[in-house]
């Protein structure tokens, strides 16, 4: 019955999220992994889900120091009768118990744990993309990797990025959008992160997240949408080409016209407004009815952020956008075609902050403020 399936599921959820001990998590992750292998990995995504429970953002070194094999204590030289051998002996288990239950050691035991829960998590999100044993599974994969991503292991960096790049190009995948998002987030956690001790070109997955705007994703997606403008647009903002940064503004701002809730749509204007901060000489190409740049037109179905000609684009979007009901949005259109923003130097800061909390605002809180 899939109501008792899910129940079940979520009391191992909620096991593995009260946990802070990381013994019995590491007993229930190797059930569940037992459980996968056994019926190869023919279960309901919800099974898959428990393992995003866990709470582990640090784990051991993999080099761990060897410990100094201890050696006996020579009682025939010390002369000690049998009762003081033993007295001795319960002193010094008594002393290493102490010792173990020392504040760094418990922290130490539980980075190790760690360590070990990550491993077979890994190995049965790894297997599941290489071998598509289910693509059932997929976006649950993807969203794990996501999660965990700090936490991946150098050595599969790049057969995992590569596999990525396969999945989220091929016709015939397993990965619904958000699932896609997902993906990409984990690639630009890893390159963020590694960017000296990793060489990928990731021009390609910025076409990709390009070609994922339109159609707009759903509401629900939007706050994917925004980690990804963070990890890919405004943490790299060194690396963007003029064209990338004007496309993709483009891009944005055509996309919450589609949008169906009024947070969505702010939320993603406070990251468009920072996008316009980055750099203002080039974005004020956007706002100029007579720029006529290269005299092509813009190729606005072209999933190609580098030659789609975005400088000969205007934000018509803004006008559009300025006569709906809601309050706030209509005052983040006229702060933007003010340019009034450009005077904050926390826009960049903060934007990502401030877009998610725009998310966690209620239906009836905004209409409320209407």
């Amino acid at each position: 019955d899939s109501v008792v399936q899910q129940q079940c599921c979520n009391c191992i959820s909620d096991l593995l999220r009260n946990d802070h001990t990381g013994e019995l998590s590491l007993e229930v992750v190797r059930f569940v992994t037992r459980l996968l292998k056994t019926r190869s990995y023919a279960v309901e995504p919800c099974v898959l889900d428990v393992f995003l429970s866990l709470n582990i953002r640090e784990i051991s070194p993999i080099e761990e120091k060897k410990l100094e094999k201890a050696s006996k204590p020579d009682y025939r030289s010390q002369k000690l009768s049998r009762r003081d051998r033993r007295q001795h002996k319960e002193k010094q288990e008594l002393t290493k118990l102490l010792e173990n239950k020392t504040l760094a050691n418990r922290q130490e035991h539980r980075l190790k744990l760690n360590r070990q829960i990550i491993e077979l998590i890994f190995l049965n999100y790894f297997r599941l993309l290489k071998r598509r044993l289910n693509l059932r599974l997929m976006p649950s994969v993807c969203e794990g990797l996501a999660k965990f991503a700090n936490l991946i292991n150098i050595e599969y960096m790049d057969d995992l990025i590569t596999c990525f790049y396969d999945e989220l190009s091929s016709e015939q995948t397993g990965l619904n959008q958000r699932a896609k998002f997902h993906c990409l987030i984990t690639v630009f956690s890893i390159l963020n992160r590694q960017q000296v001790l990793i060489h990928i070109d990731p021009q390609r997955f910025y076409a990709l997240f390009y070609s994922l705007l339109l159609p707009c994703p759903s509401d629900m997606d939007i706050d994917l949408v925004i980690k990804l403008i963070q990890l890919m647009l405004i943490d790299r903002y060194k690396q963007l080409s003029k064209n990338k940064l004007l496309a993709f503004i483009k891009r944005l701002l055509t996309m919450i016209l589609h949008l169906q809730l009024n947070k969505s749509i702010s939320a993603v204007l406070v990251m468009i407004k920072a996008l316009l901060t980055i750099s203002t000489l080039v974005t004020e190409q956007l706002f100029d009815n007579e720029f006529s740049g290269s005299g092509i037109k813009y190729l606005w179905e072209l999933n190609d952020p580098e030659y789609c000609h975005a400088q000969n684009a205007t934000l018509y979007e803004l006008v559009l956008l300025r006569t709906t009901s809601d309050k706030h949005i209509r005052q983040q259109c006229e702060e933007i075609l003010s340019g009034k923003f450009q005077l904050d130097t926390h826009v960049l800061r903060s934007c990502q902050e401030n877009a998610l909390a725009y998310l966690q605002l209620t239906d009836n809180n905004q209409q409320s403020e209407k």
